[in-house]
């Protein structure tokens, strides 16, 4: 008895390797300094590729950018590239609302020496932001349509939460004050 296999078709690939790097951070940013008309600080980030631009309004209790700043809003703007099919499993592409969302709650919420997070799509449209460090995790999620829900747990709290979150982010300010580099872990 003779045995044939016949060679399974290559899964389609949603995004070339090219593709999928120039989609991460440093792939295409620039940033630049904008000064609006009532001279408050602000930055605008634009992806050479694309052309998207991403306006950021420091907020006035930053006396210098915060050290996250470039790396985050470059991952950002890179899930911005992301086609449908972006994962081959059907995923539709990230919803710039979801990433506006996100840059925002990190400009309201986080210090100028939290650390830059890792940035990750969602298959749901959204955007992950996660930080990993020592006994502590923390996990924000925000979704398509800017609903913002959290995940933390660390040595140091009692427990770990599973949250949804609502302006004005109190929770979310303590959380990022236990990641910064001032903070003891």
């Amino acid at each position: 008895m003779t045995s044939s296999v016949s060679a399974l078709p290559e899964a389609p690939s949603a995004l070339t390797r090219a593709e999928w790097q120039s989609a991460m951070p440093g792939g295409g940013l620039t940033m630049s300094n904008v000064m609006t008309v009532d001279q408050s600080r602000s930055l605008e980030a634009r992806d050479q590729q694309t052309g998207d631009i991403l306006p950021i309004p420091l907020p006035p209790w930053f006396a210098a950018e915060p050290r996250w700043l470039r790396p985050t809003t470059s991952a950002l703007l890179g899930l911005l590239r992301l086609r449908p099919n972006w994962d081959s499993y059907g995923a539709p592409p990230i919803s710039r609302h979801a990433v506006e969302v996100a840059l925002e709650l990190l400009l309201l919420t986080a210090r100028v020496d939290t650390p830059a997070p890792a940035v990750v799509p969602t298959t749901t449209s959204g955007v992950a932001l996660e930080w990993h460090k020592r006994a502590f995790e923390l996990e924000i999620e925000i979704g398509q349509v800017g609903d913002v829900h959290v995940l933390y747990e660390g040595s140091h709290f009692d427990h770990m939460a599973d949250v949804a979150v609502f302006p004005p982010y109190r929770e979310l300010q303590r959380l990022f004050a236990a990641l910064s580099d001032s903070h003891p872990l």
